[in-house]
């Protein structure tokens, strides 16, 4: 919900929200790690999501002239 809250912020208003339960497939927490990637594939992420939220919200009012 992290992701949404920023975004919320960014945009200026509450995106509508309908609450379901977890369904088959959904997963409920992650311990994904890319550390061993990133040597093999010589990039590290390093935009933390809400900077890279704020920049595609200027860039998509800026690519569709909102």
């Amino acid at each position: 919900m992290d992701f949404i809250g920023c975004l919320d912020e960014r945009v200026g208003r509450q995106a509508a929200k309908r609450m379901l339960p977890m369904e088959a497939g959904d997963v409920a927490a992650t311990c994904a790690d890319t550390a061993a990637l990133e040597p093999w594939i010589d990039f590290a992420p390093s935009t933390p999501p809400s900077a890279g939220i704020v920049r595609l919200v200027d860039w998509s009012r800026h690519y569709y002239q909102v």
